[in-house]
């Protein structure tokens, strides 16, 4: 997972990750780019020190993972031959990069939606501000493009 984070404070997505390969028995490997990207083409050699037979890598969004393709390209790992890369978005933009860009769409529409519910009981005080009553899971579906 390549977040776009700093290492002392994983996004919320990555810890998803993290959680969902710890119960599947699984190591997660995660490297941090920054919040701004700053970081992306040591990440990717960091990535790649860390396994070198890394054969997938998951980024915190779609704008994220283009950069992280052109990174990763640079380094010498054929994408997607080698190196599948997956964005969480699905971002329409993914169909006009090379290759075309693999990526988790999610449903935007329903993250505004729910977001301003939360915010809105919270504000109100008939919902808490955190813990498992405002928890919510939103739709999405995989879109295999050319990058996985």
């Amino acid at each position: 997972m390549i977040d776009a984070a700093e290492p002392l404070t994983p996004s919320a997505r990555t810890s998803a990750y993290v959680a969902a390969m710890g119960l599947r028995g699984l190591d997660p490997l995660v490297v941090f780019e920054g919040a701004k990207g700053e970081r992306t083409t040591e990440a990717i050699a960091e990535a790649l020190e860390l396994a070198p037979d890394v054969d997938a890598l998951i980024t915190f969004n779609d704008l994220r993972a283009f950069a992280v393709m052109k990174a990763a390209q640079k380094a010498g790992l054929d994408v997607p031959g080698r190196c599948a890369v997956l964005g969480i978005d699905g971002l329409a933009m993914g169909v006009v990069s090379t290759p075309e860009l693999s990526s988790l769409d999610l449903d935007i529409a329903a993250v505004g939606r729910i977001a301003v519910e939360l915010a809105t009981g919270m504000q109100t005080g008939a919902l808490p501000t955190s813990g498992p009553s405002v928890h919510r899971v939103v739709s999405h579906t995989l879109l295999l493009r050319e990058s996985a």
